[in-house]
């Protein structure tokens, strides 16, 4: 059985002066970090506002495929490299799930999970309300069953690369704002 896709998100804070260095290190290190199998993608956000901490977020292949990268001689050459520039160690956390679709924040932290739960409920409640109509005025009178299979498999797809990237986007202060 093929393992799941991981998200690695990693929060590192910089020290005043030393940005500009910073992100050089890792513009030119990205191309690298790309050529390692399992490697399947990075996003770097900048810090927000009065936040000196920059986010990395990586996606691998496999469990495997991040325990490989880590003890890569190249990825460990480069870790040393940024070492003198950060106040502390580097906080790792890994994103299950829906968490991913919460990255596009300007903090590497994750919003409260009710927020999260939220969204995407407001999400899948307007795409299977849209996806369901859709299919039932252009195809009604296929089978119940491939009728729902395709409207979960739309449902999945809309909300993953469409709706909640935009919803994620838009809502983002109300995201990481206050937890109440």
């Amino acid at each position: 059985m093929e393992q799941p896709h991981i998200n690695i998100l990693i929060g590192r804070k910089v020290k005043p002066g030393h940005e500009s260095r910073f992100e050089k290190l890792i513009h030119d290190w990205i191309p690298v970090a790309l050529r390692f199998p399992g490697h399947h993608g990075v996003v770097m956000l900048r810090p927000g506002p009065g936040s000196s901490e920059y986010g990395t977020l990586l996606r691998f292949k496999s469990e495997d495929d991040w325990i490989q990268y880590q003890n890569w001689p190249p990825y460990k050459a480069f870790l040393e490299s940024l070492r003198p520039m950060l106040i502390d160690d580097p906080k790792v956390d890994r994103l299950h799930g829906m968490e991913a679709w919460f990255t596009h924040s300007t903090t590497h932290r994750s919003p409260p999970r009710w927020k999260m739960a939220l969204l995407t409920w407001i999400g899948v409640c307007a795409m299977v309300w849209l996806m369901s109509t859709l299919v039932m005025l252009t195809i009604p009178d296929w089978n119940h069953w491939v009728r729902f299979f395709l409207v979960n498999t739309l449902v999945v797809a809309a909300l993953t690369w469409m709706v909640m990237p935009l919803m994620t986007r838009y809502t983002k202060r109300w995201l990481i704002g206050s937890t109440l």
